[in-house]
């Protein structure tokens, strides 16, 4: 395999993992995150030639800029639409700029990434978009009322893209993992044990094994839940 993978949220957890797994894999990786500091280090440390676009995903030049990189690599085979993070605390509490912060990163940071690269794909007719979605797309829970929301929107938005897609040969899916051992649960007092955690790792192979799905082969969403230890 290889090809042309960008990443969101690269710089740690799922993302930086995901880099690894497809850089072992001969691709060219265009990693994306707010931090250039942390993205020359994983690009430095993969084996290959990467590409790094620092920025916030929030903002449409940062994939403008995404777009121009993609152009001049000759075109995409993977987008992972990955930047996210989770804020928690019962309703009342939330001010509306907390509320709407969420929403920006884990929704419009979803959004403008597949709005300006999906001429790319269209052109081509081939690749794959894979989003990073949660177990929270399919449950609720106390003091999750914001991520709840952003990722039940996120599986809305892919649906409709699915749809928009059905006459190419572009594919659309989403992960949607339960508890993953990374920053998002350092400190939370909500979710299972750490030995109930999914690795990074696991996330990042689950989405090698979307986009390396055959032409024949059309995946929605995967959930992914921690073994039982």
């Amino acid at each position: 395999m290889s090809g042309v993978i960008v990443i969101t949220g690269a710089s740690s957890g799922i993302g930086r993992a995901t880099a690894k797994v497809f850089a072992a894999k001969n691709y060219t990786c265009v990693l994306n995150a707010r931090s250039k500091d942390d993205l020359d280090s994983i690009a430095h440390d993969l084996p290959g030639d990467h590409r790094v676009v620092d920025g916030d995903i929030t903002e449409e030049a940062t994939s403008e800029a995404l777009r121009e990189t993609v152009d001049d690599l000759g075109g995409i085979d993977v987008l992972f639409a990955n930047a996210g993070y989770g804020s928690f605390k019962p309703v009342e509490e939330f001010t509306k700029d907390e509320f709407e912060d969420q929403f920006a990163t884990n929704v419009t940071g979803v959004f403008l990434p597949i709005k300006h690269l999906l001429p790319v794909f269209r052109d081509q007719d081939n690749g794959s978009i894979i989003v990073t979605s949660s177990m929270a797309a399919k449950n609720t829970f106390k003091t999750g009322s914001a991520y709840a929301a952003t990722k039940h929107a996120v599986q809305g938005f892919i649906g409709c893209v699915k749809d928009e897609l059905r006459d190419s040969h572009v594919k659309c899916a989403s992960v949607l993992p339960g508890s993953v051992d990374t920053a998002f649960f350092k400190d939370k007092d909500f979710g299972p044990t750490e030995d109930r955690h999914l690795s990074a790792d696991d996330v990042a192979e689950t989405v090698r094994f979307v986009a390396e799905q055959p032409s024949t082969a059309d995946l929605d969403e995967i959930v992914l839940r921690p073994a039982r230890r």
